[in-house]
């Protein structure tokens, strides 16, 4: 399975096409390929070890800014905190997330 500080790429459900972080840290999933742009690193809120369904994840966009949901989705803190905070999930069922696995991805509302 993935563990903290794998590099990954999500590509979005019933398309090729990958997430993007563009320079700025805007995101957007236009592109079909996976280059610089698309890679992330998957950091465990845990810190070392196996990424479970359910865990808490922070990502790192190779501009070494972390998806932020503060102000709109963009990749744009340069620390991980609660508005970085996601929930990874397995589509269906539990245990380790796994490369291609098909997963979700959620942000914690109900946290200020």
């Amino acid at each position: 399975g993935l563990i903290h500080g794998d590099e990954v790429f999500f590509k979005v459900s019933g398309a090729e096409h990958r997430l993007t972080i563009e320079e700025r840290g805007n995101i957007h999933a236009y592109w079909t390929h996976h280059g610089v742009w698309q890679h992330f690193t998957l950091e465990r809120d845990g810190g070392a070890g196996e990424v479970a369904s359910g865990d808490t994840v922070y990502l790192k966009a190779w501009t070494g800014k972390y998806l932020s949901r503060s102000n709109g989705l963009s990749a744009s803190s340069s620390t991980s905190g609660r508005n970085e905070k996601f929930t990874i999930s397995l589509a269906s069922g539990a245990g380790t997330i796994a490369p291609g696995s098909t997963i979700k991805l959620e942000t914690n509302k109900n946290e200020p």
